[in-house]
């Protein structure tokens, strides 16, 4: 009686979870930019005019405004371009595929929409895995990868997100507890949250939470982290990579990053201090320092030790 009790409870929460985006949503900030990819609006920034392209790909459940704290440091020296992944930010959120390489197949395909052929590829958490399905998928538009506090490998799944992909238990999760106190959540990505998780930034985030489609997206990435295929090509990357933590990263520990360090053949890996998760917003200039010097480094034609 109670087992049939849960599945009675599990399919009610599945009819309820929330849908897909079913059609045009109105955006509400008009200086917003958008390109169009097969009828996907994905949201994008440039800033910066010269020297050499730089793509940044924001984590699970972000936007490109993780970005903002380092641009002004990055964007001098770089024509920096930002996009909201399908499914999260403002772009749509529709039914469809979001594993790594859809998603780094679109954006492929923004950068052609914005003339950057090629471009050094900045990446954070999980977007890291959408980064390296673009090296490995499309070589030719990546010069470059620098990976912040990388969610790229099947370990680093959680219980929530294991429980995730199973059909019924995924809606109910993301139904009952997806939005449940954000606050919690962004205090995880910082060694010292009281500096950096604010009011404002808390009901930013709400926002989002609350965009038509949010939550069914992010249910779908979330099943389609297929970690276990892609990690087994990671050697296969050639290019220069910097892997940059935080060295209290309590989301995706340091241990990742030293064992990804081991597989991908022309990494580096630097630990930053007194920082967590999001090293880009908790330490930026630190962390702008060492891509800005990175970056250079490359564009001039040096090998790095």
């Amino acid at each position: 009686m109670k087992g049939a009790l849960v599945a009675v409870t599990l399919v009610l929460l599945s009819l309820a979870c929330a849908r897909f985006q079913e059609g045009p949503v109105e955006i509400p900030e008009p200086d917003l930019r958008f390109v169009e990819i097969d009828g996907w609006r994905i949201r994008v920034e440039t800033h910066g005019d010269q020297g050499s392209p730089v793509v940044l790909i924001h984590g699970y459940g972000a936007s490109l405004s993780e970005w903002r704290p380092i641009l002004p440091r990055l964007c001098a020296a770089h024509r920096c371009v930002l996009l909201d992944l399908p499914g999260f930010g403002w772009s749509d959120k529709y039914a469809g595929r979001y594993r790594p390489a859809d998603l780094a197949a679109v954006v492929g395909r923004v950068m052609d929409a914005l003339g950057v052929p090629t471009a050094h590829v900045v990446a954070h958490s999980w977007g890291s895995s959408v980064a390296l399905a673009l090296a490995l998928d499309e070589p030719r538009r990546v010069r470059s990868l620098c990976l912040t506090g990388a969610w790229v490998f099947h370990d680093q799944l959680n219980t929530f997100f294991r429980w995730a992909r199973v059909r019924g238990i995924g809606e109910a999760l993301f139904t009952l507890f997806y939005d449940e106190q954000p606050e919690l959540r962004l205090r995880m990505g910082f060694a010292h949250p009281e500096a950096h998780v604010t009011d404002e930034k808390v009901a930013r985030v709400a926002r989002i939470l609350d965009l038509p489609g949010f939550k069914r997206a992010a249910l779908q990435a979330a099943r389609d982290q297929n970690l276990e295929d892609l990690e087994g090509r990671y050697p296969e990357v050639d290019r220069e990579v910097l892997l940059l933590w935080g060295d209290q990263d309590r989301v995706s520990l340091p241990f990742y990053g030293w064992r990804l360090h081991g597989v991908l053949p022309g990494s580096r890996m630097v630990l930053l201090p007194d920082a967590g998760h999001s090293p880009q917003i908790e330490v930026p200039e630190l962390w702008a320092r060492e891509v800005v010097d990175f970056l250079a480094r490359l564009d001039r034609g040096e090998v790095m030790e």
